[in-house]
């Protein structure tokens, strides 16, 4: 660990250590997360990235709803709302110009982590959880966007 590593994510004794690629990518990127989740969805973008950091310290396998909370960060940063003209990532959107850096920074985020998650689907903890709520991508269940319910 070193010191920029975000206190919800170090681990308080060796059972706690990140377990799947889903809690290495947050441990190595959880700050540049929630800036991009506030210029993508503001407040409740980086309260959900939030959640998402608090669950993934408590939890060796991500449950049922973090797992959901993943693919709805997931789908804010590839940017799957911004059609909504009456949604706040629209609106967010609209105001970063596209030859900004950080527009690069959050591509790389948004394909690190669907990295992070198909590789962590295909552990056989966390698809036995996937099977159990429908939460993996491709899944008849919905999952709300940012301005939604949980």
């Amino acid at each position: 660990m070193n010191i920029a590593t975000p206190w919800l994510l170090k681990p308080t004794s060796q059972a706690k250590q990140p377990n799947t690629t889903v809690h290495r990518f947050f441990l190595n990127h959880g700050q540049s997360l929630r800036i991009a989740a506030e210029l993508l969805g503001g407040d409740i973008a980086v309260t959900l990235v939030a959640d998402i950091m608090k669950a993934l310290q408590a939890e060796p396998v991500p449950s049922q709803q973090t797992l959901r909370r993943l693919i709805r960060l997931e789908n804010l940063l590839f940017l799957q709302n911004v059609d909504d003209p009456d949604s706040i990532e629209a609106g967010l959107f609209a105001s970063i110009a596209p030859d900004e850096p950080i527009v690069e920074d959050i591509c790389m985020l948004a394909d690190g982590l669907r990295e992070a998650l198909n590789i962590a689907i295909d552990s056989p903890d966390i698809a036995a959880v996937c099977t159990q709520c429908g939460s993996h991508r491709g899944s008849p269940f919905a999952i709300p966007a940012i301005g939604g319910t949980q």
